[in-house]
């Protein structure tokens, strides 16, 4: 069976949750591949939301985006840690929002605080006006490098939906699983999964 496994955003593999299942739930179909496109779409699930309640994309991609500027010398990023080096970073000051190369920021005059993506230019500032400031970068994760904790907690989340599942508690208001859609309410989320959330997000 092809796999359903968003790759865009999936901070574990299904052999990392069929491993972590093995021991929690002792379940005897993680021997064979019947249950596994399931699996993977609770990991997409659980992946999601993970980036939705830091408000941050964990998974390693390559962003653009605008910010308003407001006439300091330091930005903070969207999303992080920042994997691009400050010499592959495209960062633009413009308050007529065109963006051209004149407008480019050298590198020599960016400061990166690269696991935080905070941001401090030297010799200007981002010049106060909406959306003056464009900055492409990549950041976030690659699979093999999600943190120890980070991995955990989608663990956590994955495996108290595939519980209520299993159990027949699922139910439209907490955990739905209808075809390729799985979604997820907040008060179902293992406390010590958000708590580890805490540490990687933006919005807390």
């Amino acid at each position: 069976m092809a796999s359903v496994l968003d790759t865009t955003n999936a901070l574990i593999s299904l052999d990392d949750l069929k491993a972590y299942l093995s021991s929690d739930t002792y379940d005897e179909f993680l021997d064979d591949t019947t249950t596994d496109n399931e699996l993977e779409r609770i990991i997409n699930a659980a992946s999601r939301w993970a980036n939705r309640y830091t408000g941050v994309d964990l998974l390693s991609r390559e962003h653009t985006e605008h910010y308003d500027g407001d006439g300091s010398r330091t930005l903070y990023l969207d999303n992080f840690p920042v994997t691009s080096s400050v010499s592959e970073i495209a960062l633009y000051i413009d308050t007529d929002r065109e963006y051209e190369d004149d407008d480019k920021v050298e590198s020599g005059d960016i400061i990166l605080y690269s696991d935080v993506g905070k941001i401090i230019v030297e010799d200007t500032v981002f010049s106060r006006g909406p959306q003056s400031v464009k900055i492409t970068y990549t950041a976030g994760y690659v699979l093999a490098d999600v943190p120890d904790d980070l991995a955990y907690a989608v663990k956590l989340i994955c495996a108290a939906m595939w519980k209520k599942k299993k159990d027949k508690l699922v139910n439209v208001t907490s955990v739905s699983i209808e075809g390729n859609s799985v979604s997820i309410a907040e008060k179902d989320i293992p406390a010590l999964a958000a708590e580890i959330l805490d540490e990687f997000s933006r919005l807390k």
